[in-house]
Protein backbone atom coordinates (compact mmCIF):
# COMPACT_ATOMS: atom_id res chain seq x y z
CA UNK A 1 0.00 0.00 0.00
CA UNK A 2 1.96 3.30 -1.22
CA UNK A 3 2.18 6.23 1.24
CA UNK A 4 0.24 8.24 -0.90
CA UNK A 5 -2.62 5.34 -0.31
CA UNK A 6 -1.90 5.57 3.33
CA UNK A 7 -2.28 8.92 3.23
CA UNK A 8 -5.68 9.25 1.12
CA UNK A 9 -7.44 6.69 3.54
CA UNK A 10 -6.55 8.37 6.35
CA UNK A 11 -8.17 11.81 4.93
CA UNK A 12 -10.86 9.45 4.30
CA UNK A 13 -11.25 8.38 8.00
CA UNK A 14 -10.78 11.39 9.55
CA UNK A 15 -13.47 13.78 11.31
CA UNK A 16 -13.39 16.54 13.56
CA UNK A 17 -12.35 14.06 16.71
CA UNK A 18 -8.62 13.45 17.42
CA UNK A 19 -7.14 10.96 15.03
CA UNK A 20 -3.66 8.97 15.34
CA UNK A 21 -2.07 7.51 12.67
CA UNK A 22 -0.13 4.37 14.02
CA UNK A 23 2.38 2.14 12.01
CA UNK A 24 3.63 -1.09 14.02
CA UNK A 25 5.30 -4.73 12.96
CA UNK A 26 4.13 -3.82 9.52
CA UNK A 27 0.62 -2.66 10.18
CA UNK A 28 -0.79 0.78 9.64
CA UNK A 29 -3.71 1.63 11.53
CA UNK A 30 -5.03 4.87 12.42
CA UNK A 31 -7.49 5.42 15.37
CA UNK A 32 -10.40 7.65 15.02
CA UNK A 33 -12.63 8.15 18.37
CA UNK A 34 -13.79 4.47 18.79
CA UNK A 35 -13.28 3.30 15.70
CA UNK A 36 -9.23 1.28 14.94
CA UNK A 37 -9.22 1.24 11.22
CA UNK A 38 -6.33 -1.28 9.51
CA UNK A 39 -5.34 0.77 6.83
CA UNK A 40 -2.56 -1.93 5.30
CA UNK A 41 -0.44 -4.57 5.60
CA UNK A 42 2.86 -4.38 4.53
CA UNK A 43 4.79 -6.70 6.06
CA UNK A 44 6.76 -10.01 5.34
CA UNK A 45 5.43 -12.74 7.10
CA UNK A 46 1.97 -14.77 4.94
CA UNK A 47 0.20 -15.73 8.36
CA UNK A 48 -0.33 -12.97 10.01
CA UNK A 49 -2.71 -12.01 13.09
CA UNK A 50 -4.86 -8.91 12.75
CA UNK A 51 -3.49 -6.43 16.68
CA UNK A 52 -6.60 -6.48 19.22
CA UNK A 53 -8.22 -3.14 19.20
CA UNK A 54 -9.03 -2.94 15.73
CA UNK A 55 -12.40 -2.47 14.83
CA UNK A 56 -12.47 -2.21 11.06
CA UNK A 57 -10.42 -3.33 7.81
CA UNK A 58 -10.30 -1.05 5.67
CA UNK A 59 -10.49 -0.74 1.78
CA UNK A 60 -7.82 -2.56 0.02
CA UNK A 61 -5.92 -3.53 3.23
CA UNK A 62 -4.40 -6.67 1.68
CA UNK A 63 -2.61 -7.76 -1.29
CA UNK A 64 -0.47 -10.56 -2.19
CA UNK A 65 1.62 -12.51 0.15
CA UNK A 66 -0.64 -13.23 3.04
CA UNK A 67 -2.04 -15.71 2.85
CA UNK A 68 -3.62 -16.75 5.90
CA UNK A 69 -5.39 -14.19 8.17
CA UNK A 70 -6.59 -14.10 11.91
CA UNK A 71 -8.44 -11.72 13.02
CA UNK A 72 -8.60 -10.19 16.59
CA UNK A 73 -11.51 -10.39 18.63
CA UNK A 74 -12.62 -6.54 18.69
CA UNK A 75 -13.23 -6.35 14.60
CA UNK A 76 -16.67 -5.23 13.55
CA UNK A 77 -16.37 -4.82 10.36
CA UNK A 78 -14.55 -6.09 7.09
CA UNK A 79 -15.16 -3.06 4.95
CA UNK A 80 -15.53 -2.38 0.85
CA UNK A 81 -12.95 -4.36 -1.07
CA UNK A 82 -10.57 -4.64 1.87
CA UNK A 83 -9.42 -8.20 0.76
CA UNK A 84 -9.90 -7.35 -3.24
CA UNK A 85 -7.97 -9.53 -5.71
CA UNK A 86 -5.56 -10.91 -2.53
CA UNK A 87 -3.39 -14.02 -2.18
CA UNK A 88 -5.45 -14.76 1.10
CA UNK A 89 -6.72 -18.69 1.62
CA UNK A 90 -7.75 -18.69 4.77
CA UNK A 91 -9.46 -16.67 7.65
CA UNK A 92 -10.20 -17.22 11.16
CA UNK A 93 -12.85 -14.62 11.66
CA UNK A 94 -13.89 -13.66 14.93
CA UNK A 95 -17.47 -13.68 17.18
CA UNK A 96 -18.05 -10.44 17.44
CA UNK A 97 -17.38 -9.24 13.55
CA UNK A 98 -20.96 -7.87 12.11
CA UNK A 99 -20.11 -6.69 8.86
CA UNK A 100 -18.55 -8.21 5.65
CA UNK A 101 -18.75 -5.30 2.68
CA UNK A 102 -19.68 -5.40 -0.75
CA UNK A 103 -16.55 -7.07 -3.19
CA UNK A 104 -14.82 -7.45 0.58
CA UNK A 105 -12.94 -10.70 -0.82
CA UNK A 106 -13.37 -10.18 -4.58
CA UNK A 107 -11.65 -12.16 -6.63
CA UNK A 108 -9.50 -13.00 -3.36
CA UNK A 109 -7.76 -16.27 -3.10
CA UNK A 110 -9.55 -17.72 -0.35
CA UNK A 111 -10.43 -21.50 0.02
CA UNK A 112 -12.59 -22.08 2.91
CA UNK A 113 -15.36 -20.20 5.15
CA UNK A 114 -16.51 -20.39 8.76
CA UNK A 115 -18.76 -17.45 9.32
CA UNK A 116 -19.55 -16.60 13.55
CA UNK A 117 -22.36 -16.53 14.48
CA UNK A 118 -22.51 -12.54 15.35
CA UNK A 119 -22.09 -11.78 11.46
CA UNK A 120 -25.27 -9.73 10.51
CA UNK A 121 -24.63 -8.36 6.84
CA UNK A 122 -22.55 -10.39 3.93
CA UNK A 123 -22.61 -7.61 0.79
CA UNK A 124 -23.14 -7.63 -2.63
CA UNK A 125 -19.87 -9.55 -4.16
CA UNK A 126 -18.60 -9.85 -0.95
CA UNK A 127 -16.98 -13.83 -2.48
CA UNK A 128 -17.32 -12.70 -6.01
CA UNK A 129 -14.91 -15.36 -7.85
CA UNK A 130 -13.00 -16.98 -4.99
CA UNK A 131 -11.43 -20.33 -4.42
CA UNK A 132 -14.80 -21.17 -2.44
CA UNK A 133 -16.65 -24.61 -2.64
CA UNK A 134 -18.48 -27.31 -0.34
CA UNK A 135 -20.36 -26.88 2.87
CA UNK A 136 -20.74 -23.38 4.11
CA UNK A 137 -23.42 -22.82 7.45
CA UNK A 138 -25.07 -19.42 7.32
CA UNK A 139 -25.77 -18.80 10.83
CA UNK A 140 -29.26 -17.26 11.82
CA UNK A 141 -27.62 -13.97 12.87
CA UNK A 142 -27.76 -12.68 9.33
CA UNK A 143 -30.08 -10.29 8.09
CA UNK A 144 -28.88 -9.37 4.84
CA UNK A 145 -26.67 -10.75 1.96
CA UNK A 146 -26.21 -9.19 -0.89
CA UNK A 147 -26.86 -9.65 -4.98
CA UNK A 148 -24.03 -12.46 -5.98
CA UNK A 149 -22.71 -12.18 -2.59
CA UNK A 150 -20.93 -16.48 -3.79
CA UNK A 151 -21.02 -15.55 -7.32
CA UNK A 152 -18.42 -17.24 -10.15
CA UNK A 153 -16.84 -19.21 -7.00
CA UNK A 154 -14.30 -22.14 -7.71
CA UNK A 155 -17.36 -25.23 -6.89
CA UNK A 156 -20.72 -25.04 -6.44
CA UNK A 157 -21.71 -24.49 -2.45
CA UNK A 158 -24.41 -26.44 -0.46
CA UNK A 159 -25.34 -24.14 2.40
CA UNK A 160 -26.67 -25.33 5.61
CA UNK A 161 -29.75 -22.35 6.46
CA UNK A 162 -31.54 -22.58 9.86
CA UNK A 163 -34.31 -20.55 8.30
CA UNK A 164 -37.01 -22.15 6.62
CA UNK A 165 -37.00 -19.47 3.88
CA UNK A 166 -35.14 -16.92 2.79
CA UNK A 167 -35.07 -13.52 5.43
CA UNK A 168 -36.45 -10.30 3.60
CA UNK A 169 -33.16 -8.94 3.88
CA UNK A 170 -31.28 -11.53 1.30
CA UNK A 171 -31.64 -10.29 -1.80
CA UNK A 172 -33.04 -12.44 -4.43
CA UNK A 173 -29.78 -13.76 -6.53
CA UNK A 174 -27.65 -14.07 -2.96
CA UNK A 175 -26.85 -17.55 -3.78
CA UNK A 176 -26.51 -17.16 -7.95
CA UNK A 177 -23.48 -19.84 -8.87
CA UNK A 178 -23.14 -18.64 -12.69
CA UNK A 179 -25.16 -17.52 -15.32
CA UNK A 180 -26.65 -20.84 -15.40
CA UNK A 181 -27.97 -21.67 -12.15
CA UNK A 182 -27.68 -21.28 -8.35
CA UNK A 183 -25.80 -22.80 -5.07
CA UNK A 184 -27.92 -25.18 -3.31
CA UNK A 185 -29.25 -24.39 -0.42
CA UNK A 186 -30.81 -26.10 2.80
CA UNK A 187 -33.57 -24.10 4.47
CA UNK A 188 -34.51 -25.07 7.44
CA UNK A 189 -31.57 -27.46 8.37
CA UNK A 190 -31.09 -28.48 12.12
CA UNK A 191 -28.54 -31.42 11.92
CA UNK A 192 -25.28 -31.16 13.64
CA UNK A 193 -23.42 -34.14 12.60
CA UNK A 194 -22.66 -33.96 8.48
CA UNK A 195 -19.70 -35.50 6.69
CA UNK A 196 -19.45 -34.10 2.96
CA UNK A 197 -17.57 -35.24 -0.09
CA UNK A 198 -17.31 -33.76 -3.27
CA UNK A 199 -19.33 -36.62 -4.60
CA UNK A 200 -22.41 -37.04 -2.15
CA UNK A 201 -22.80 -36.85 1.29
CA UNK A 202 -22.40 -39.73 3.30
CA UNK A 203 -24.45 -38.91 6.04
CA UNK A 204 -26.90 -35.85 6.74
CA UNK A 205 -29.52 -35.01 9.50
CA UNK A 206 -32.41 -33.22 8.19
CA UNK A 207 -35.35 -31.78 10.13
CA UNK A 208 -38.25 -34.46 11.08
CA UNK A 209 -40.97 -31.62 10.79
Amino acid sequence: YACGGIAYAALRIYSEGESTLTFENGFATMRDGDNVYLISYSGSETNVTIPEGVTHIYTYAFGDGVEHVTFASTVKEIMESAFYESGVKTVTLNEGLEVIGDSAFYYADLEALTLPSTVKVIGEDAFYSTALEGVIAIPASVETIGYRAFYDVDGTITFLVSAASAPEGWESGWDKYDYYGNHMVLWGFTGEDITYTSVSYTHLTLPTN
